[in-house]
Parts: structure tokens; C-alpha cells; sequence
């Protein structure tokens, strides 16, 4: 059940921390063996430790607070674990939230908040290079794939690249599913093809090294300040997904017009240039063309060649 999931996420029989003048320590025996916990902490006094919810909230003296966002792959952490060649630690049950960014990036003054996601953690004993086949995928409870990640970087793509160094390794899935197709070089203002967020549920991650499959289930939680219900959740869900499904629908018809207008264009310069003119070619293209444009130009605003003309 979900409750025993979470007892057990967050209990594990000998793990301790430590906090002294010169950083934090950290033993999984109960205090007979100790190693340094630094991570990016500064070396500097620590004088409280509290853990809440899974995080580890560290209270320091001359660098305010640190808090280790995720507990959870210390407690799943074990001598198989960690001698394994890979491994996929069990995701934390992650709350739906607004937000994830802010204009203008971080503040400088600021500490950073966790990521607005699903956080996932996995472990490599070596570090996977360009030859390497990596991928993560994040499925519906019944198997269905919502979304593929690799380790390759994609150019034409908006997704982020996972991660293969050797050790831990952490990807934070933000929970939304595929986005609609763009129109490529179309100016947005004030709108996104993002693709909606999944509604609350049970869902799964598989990641899959050279061939091998590992898979791990958790869950999204709603938002507990707010009184959505589930069925609300679903509506909202599918009401967006339509909307997405029917940009996708609207910019591919887009792209496939002006794909036959610059075939057609391609046509008549090389017969312009071959001396083979043929007007009645040239005047069916050309025709063809302006009731294209006409179909073209209800669907998408040609005129936008920058982010200030929508506006304007």
C-alpha cells in the first residue's frame, strides 16, 4: 500500500547523521563507522540537524541553512546497491505543485528550492559513453509510455539530457507529458505548446541500460492545500490533452502546406533554369500556391517575425 511505502521510505534501521564543528558526518551502522556527508555543504560549524518529510534540514553557524533535498536513496542504499553494475532507486511520492521557474532565472540572494518534480536516482558503476544506450521512460500505471529521455542530446529538442557519470545520478521528470508539435520558427506571445501536467496517481519509471531494464512505481500526490477532486483532476486532464491533440493537428497542416508551396516554388525555378517553361505548369502552381497561403494564413499569423510584433 501506499502508506507502507512510505514507512518504509523513511525509516532505515542504523542510518545517523552527524553535524560537528568542521561538517557533517554520516554512519550506517549506528555510529560504529563514520564518513564525511559534505556534498556542496561549506566546511562550517553545524549546530542543529532535523529530518522533515525525507529532507535533511542542516542549521549552521555563519551559512545560514542547507537542506539535503532527498533522503530516500540513503535509505534504499545497501551493499548489493551499491556493488550493483546499475541501479534505480524507488522515486519519493512527489506532490503536484504550481511553478517550477521564475523570470529572469535564480536570485542571487536566494537559496534554491527542490525541483518541481519527480526526482530520480540511479547509479552507475562506470561512466556510460557516446556508444552507450541509456534511456529513462515514464509510464502510466498500466504500461502505457508518457515520455522517453536519453542520454543523447537532441538539438531540435526542448527535453533535458539524463545524466550516465559514474556514481549517482539524479533526473527530474517535471510530470508533463509530450508537448504539441510547433511550427518551426512560429513566434509565440504569451502562450507554450507545453503538454499537460499528469493528474495525480500511481505511475512508474524504467530506465534501461545497454539493453537491461530496471523499473520502479510511485506516486503523484495533489496539491494538499487545494480541494480538487480526482474527477476534476481527469477533466481538466483531458480537456487539455484534446486542446494539445488539436494544436498538433492545426501546426502539422501548417508545415505540410509549406512544405507543397516550396516544392511547387523548387519546380518552377528549375524549369526557369532548364529554359523548359511550361505557363500552364507555372500558372497551376502558382494558383495552387495563393489558396494554400489563404488556408495558411487562418491558421497561423504569417506577418510574426519577432516576439514585439504579436504584441504591437
Amino acid at each position: 500500500s501506499s502508506a507502507a511505502s512510505d514507512v518504509y521510505k523513511r525509516q532505515k534501521k542504523g542510518l545517523l547523521y552527524a553535524g560537528t564543528e568542521t561538517g557533517l558526518y554520516i554512519s550506517f551502522d549506528d555510529g560504529k563507522n563514520w564518513q564525511p556527508f559534505q556534498l556542496n555543504l561549506p566546511v562550517v560549524p553545524v549546530t542543529d540537524l532535523l529530518v522533515k518529510k525525507n529532507d535533511l534540514v542542516v542549521a549552521t553557524q555563519g551559512r545560514s541553512f542547507w537542506i539535503l533535498d532527498d533522503l530516500t536513496p540513503l535509505y534504499q542504499l545497501s551493499g548489493k546497491v551499491a556493488s550493483a553494475e546499475t541501479h534505480l532507486f524507488d522515486p519519493r511520492d512527489t506532490h503536484r505543485l504550481p511553478g517550477g521557474g521564475r523570470w529572469g532565472g535564480p536570485s542571487p540572494t536566494s537559496g534554491a528550492n527542490p525541483p518541481n518534480g519527480v526526482m530520480t536516482f540511479y547509479t552507475l558503476s562506470e561512466e556510460l559513453g557516446e556508444d552507450g544506450k541509456f534511456t529513462l521512460e515514464y509510464l502510466e500505471s498500466d504500461g502505457d509510455v508518457i515520455k522517453t529521455f536519453t542520454n543523447k542530446k537532441d538539438e531540435k529538442s526542448s527535453d533535458p539530457t539524463a545524466k550516465t557519470k559514474k556514481g549517482m545520478n539524479r533526473f527530474v521528470w517535471n510530470m508533463r507529458y509530450p508537448d504539441a508539435k510547433k511550427v518551426p520558427g512560429a513566434v509565440m506571445w504569451g502562450g507554450t505548446h507545453i503538454g499537460p501536467k499528469a493528474v495525480p496517481g500511481e505511475y512508474q519509471v524504467r530506465m534501461t541500460v545497454n539493453g537491461k531494464s530496471q523499473t520502479q512505481s510511485f506516486l503523484i500526490l495533489k496539491d494538499p492545500r487545494i480541494a480538487t477532486t480526482q474527477a476534476d483532476f481527469q477533466a481538466q486532464f483531458d480537456l487539455l490533452m484534446e486542446i494539445r491533440d488539436r494544436t498538433s493537428e492545426i501546426n502539422q497542416k501548417v508545415i505540410t502546406i509549406r512544405s507543397i508551396k516550396s516544392q511547387v516554388k523548387t519546380l518552377a525555378d528549375l524549369m526557369e533554369k532548364s529554359g523548359y517553361e511550361n505557363e500552364n505548369i507555372v500558372t497551376a502552381g502558382k494558383d495552387l500556391s495563393k489558396k494554400l497561403s489563404a488556408i495558411e494564413e487562418e491558421l497561423i499569423q504569417v506577418k510574426s517575425k519577432s516576439r514585439q510584433d504579436p504584441l504591437n
